[in-house]
Parts: C-alpha cells; sequence; structure tokens
C-alpha cells in the first residue's frame, strides 16, 4: 500500500481528520511537536493511524526525535518540529 506524509495539524493524535497530505518530505525533523507521519495513503488523510505509529508518536514527544531513531538510517515514520505552531 503507497504510503504518503501528512502533517499533523492538531487535536487528537489518533484521529486520521487531523492530518493533511504532504506533497513531498517535510523538512522538520526533531523537536518537541509532532509535525507528520508518513501513513497508508487515503487521500486528503490517512486512512489509519496505526499502533506502530502511535508508538512512534509517543517515543518521538518523550524524545524530541524523528521515529523510529534505531536503527541508524531506518527510514522515518514520524517527524517532529522544533516549534508548537
Amino acid at each position: 500500500m503507497a504510503r504518503f506524509w501528512y502533517t499533523y495539524t492538531g487535536g487528537n493524535i489518533e484521529t486520521p481528520s487531523n492530518y493533511q497530505k504532504f506533497i513531498g518530505v517535510p523538512s522538520c525533523k526533531n523537536g518537541p511537536a509532532l509535525c507528520a507521519i508518513y501513513a497508508p495513503n487515503g487521500g486528503p488523510n490517512p486512512t489509519v493511524i496505526s499502533d506502530s505509529i502511535i508508538g512512534y508518536i509517543s517515543a518521538g514527544l518523550a524524545t524530541s526525535t524523528a521515529q523510529p531513531s534505531l536503527p541508524v538510517g531506518t527510514r522515518l515514520f514520524v517527524r517532529l518540529k522544533s516549534n508548537l505552531a
């Protein structure tokens, strides 16, 4: 299944309608706030926010580091940003 980047627009992190499709790769990477997720294509919003992605979001918010962080070079599924806006 094709995946795309979806930027987080605010609200419940588990609700697909709180994300908007982003064409390309977001420039954000690390920081204390959720920026974007790499999720199955559902059109303007992802089809589902999987338990794996929820886990990556939790780990990212706890460490301010894009996830998964190990092993080094792994495809990222969650990106964070340095500002809360």
